[in-house]
């Protein structure tokens, strides 16, 4: 049973100014309220007991902001970097320093995600493999990391760039903390480094979704479609 999950919320967001103006892209507003909120409520549904909320630039408003939601006191905490680590860096410092154990698993905190969390398929496929990927159709080449499968093992990662896979990226994982502890190196990338070391050793299993499974905002372009599709999207 996976009970805890991590928000990946350190990044700077460059590709959404100037839509994000002074904030973070986690909490940039829709349907009335920030989008990490949205993040947290869909974790909850899923069964999630702890949420950790990774922070690096302008860690100090996600914070606050996380605070004053005083309903969320006892299921999220902020992990936050004490310098920039990258996505697997983030993952490693904050599985060592909370001393976190079992399967953990990771989103991207700029994506809604619109699937169920099967607890039953993830138990069964992590006996065959040390990781999860969630994939869809693709989507759009060259902004998703793009993928190879062969029934529910990924033979093929290539980040943002063109390959012959038929599937994308959805920035949803689950780990096992131990394996990212041991082979993460302090300042590493989730996408560039850990992700392919386990494709190389056949070691990443995937779940398939449909397309409608996950909606990434994470350009320009992407926000300004959200606003105007908003309510296929986010639960009222």
């Amino acid at each position: 049973m996976i009970s805890v999950a991590a928000i990946l919320a350190g990044g700077k967001g460059a590709r959404l100014l100037p839509r994000s103006g002074k904030l973070p892209k986690c909490l940039m507003e829709f349907g009335g309220k920030p989008f990490i909120l949205h993040q947290i409520d869909w974790l909850i549904d899923q069964g999630i007991a702890k949420v950790f909320v990774c922070t690096g630039y302008k860690h100090e408003l996600i914070e606050s902001f996380l605070s004053d939601q005083h309903y969320l006191k006892d299921l999220v905490t902020c992990s936050r970097e004490p310098n920039a680590l990258g996505t697997a860096g983030a993952i490693k410092y904050l599985i060592e320093t909370k001393q976190l154990n079992g399967s953990i698993l990771i989103v991207n905190g700029d994506t809604f995600f619109n699937f169920k969390l099967d607890q039953k398929l993830i138990m069964d496929k992590l006996n065959s493999y040390q990781a999860l990927i969630w994939v869809s159709k693709i989507q759009e080449i060259g902004r998703f990391a793009q993928i190879t499968v062969e029934g529910d093992k990924v033979t093929k990662y290539r980040e943002k760039e063109e390959c012959d896979g038929e599937h994308s990226s959805c920035g949803c994982y689950v780990f096992d903390c131990r394996q990212v502890s041991a082979v993460v190196d302090q300042i590493s990338s989730l996408e560039e480094d850990f992700l392919p070391g386990l494709v190389r050793n056949q070691k990443l299993g995937c779940i398939k979704i449909g397309a409608n499974g996950f909606y990434d905002f994470g350009t320009v372009e992407s926000f300004d479609q959200l606003l105007v599709s908003s309510n296929n999207w986010i639960s009222k």
